[in-house]
């Protein structure tokens, strides 16, 4: 994810989990002044946020963030996912962008428009925001948990 967050063009719509997580990111990169326990950053990155779950750190990482502890795990899963094939790709054709096919900016924001669409009807009924992130979120640790036990204390 420094990768991405490190090159001018951010994230592109390669993958699908690109396109999903480019409806959650903030437009924005917010500056990255380092370690920093001053309230004014704080509130800078709540500015930069806005009213997404995910923001790329200039030269720096990301942040996620959720309802719970699974959605944010969620979103930064789908998100890492996106940034690993975005360099994969890159790689393969040596970093020429006009080599790679994007999807059609008109048909990410349409999609971009049903998931919060989508987002927004799931909030009135059907599966929860809870249940619908937890699961992948349990299955992980379920696979943690078998491979080694000491990340619990």
């Amino acid at each position: 994810m420094q990768a991405i967050s490190n090159i001018k063009t951010g994230l592109l719509p390669l993958s699908l989990e690109s396109i999903q997580a480019l409806a959650l990111l903030s437009p924005e990169k917010h500056k990255c002044r380092g370690i920093t326990t001053k309230l004014d950053e704080r509130e800078a990155l709540v500015k930069s946020l806005g009213k997404h779950n995910l923001l790329f750190l200039e030269n720096h990482g990301t942040v996620a963030c959720g309802g719970t502890i699974a959605e944010a795990f969620q979103n930064m899963f789908m998100l890492s996912r996106a940034c690993t094939s975005q360099v994969v790709t890159m790689s393969t054709v040596g970093g020429d962008l006009s080599r790679i096919h994007t999807v059609d900016a008109k048909y990410v924001q349409s999609l971009e428009s049903k998931a919060r669409s989508n987002d927004i009807a799931q909030k009135g009924g059907g599966v929860s925001d809870v249940a619908r992130h937890s699961r992948p979120f349990y299955a992980m640790m379920r696979k943690m948990e078998r491979m080694d036990q000491s990340f619990k204390y």
